[in-house]
């Protein structure tokens, strides 16, 4: 697995001094990241982050992070909020994958139909 520089520079950073400063824009990647390496604590601080962020926009992609990256809690955190706000979300639809981004963009997540 590829990691961005930010996102190895804010690994690196909570595996030496066991904190970190998480931007809403690294997150993502820096869960998939702690996922891969093992790094649970890193993870729980992604998961808190973005929960916090969630979106009518970020959403779908944070589900389908969620859902790769064996993030249960945040999965359901984001099935919930897309309940809550599921008109909002299917009117957004969902977003391209960016071009650096970690996790490609899978298309919609299973347990999500806009009909």
């Amino acid at each position: 697995m590829r990691f961005r520089y930010e996102v190895f520079l804010a690994l690196l950073d909570h595996l030496y001094t066991d904190a970190v400063d998480i931007s809403a824009d690294l997150a993502l990647p820096l869960l998939a990241a702690a996922d891969f390496l093992g790094v649970e604590h890193l993870k729980h601080i992604c998961t808190a982050r973005i929960e916090a962020e969630l979106s009518v926009i970020s959403v779908c992609r944070a589900l389908t992070v969620a859902d790769s990256h064996h993030a249960e809690g945040l999965k359901d955190t984001c099935v919930d909020f897309i309940v809550a706000h599921f008109r909002e979300v299917c009117a957004h639809g969902t977003p391209p994958a960016r071009p650096w981004d970690p996790t490609p963009h899978v298309g919609p997540h299973p347990r999500v139909r806009c009909t």
